[in-house]
């Protein structure tokens, strides 16, 4: 059984993706459910509850988000794609992919589900090309 500090040590290596690859995780440890302990750490972290819309997140930028849904922590980038030059969309992408290589979560800026952002971590992100593949 994995004491409290190694689970919270697990998950900070999750959340800063140094060691951990950040894509999906399982919240349960041990038959126990550890999102609070999950969303406690990100807040320590930086992240923030809001929704695609509520973000601020630059064109030409990206920044990490998790979705918390079910005992899970889905990782993936808020961002922008070139939807119709010069209209721009900003959505949360999934670095969990589908076997065409498109995200296999996307949501939407009229989608009112929460994610935990981290806008001090954005990066800068090329939005014209390619659109959804990288």
């Amino acid at each position: 059984m994995l004491s409290e500090n190694e689970i919270r040590e697990a998950f900070e290596e999750i959340i800063q993706g140094k060691i951990v690859k950040r894509f999906r995780h399982s919240l349960v440890c041990d038959e126990r459910d550890c999102t609070a302990m999950f969303v406690e750490i990100l807040g320590g972290n930086g992240f923030i509850k809001k929704t695609v819309s509520q973000s601020h997140v630059d064109v030409g930028f990206r920044c990490p988000a998790f979705l918390i849904d079910n005992q899970e922590a889905v990782f993936g980038w808020i961002k922008w794609m070139n939807y119709n030059h010069p209209r721009y969309l900003k959505f949360f992408a999934s670095e969990e992919r589908k076997p065409s290589g498109t995200p296999l979560l996307i949501i939407k800026p009229e989608d009112q589900r929460y994610l935990y952002i981290n806008e001090r971590l954005a990066e800068e992100h090329d939005c014209d090309s390619p659109p959804l593949f990288e």
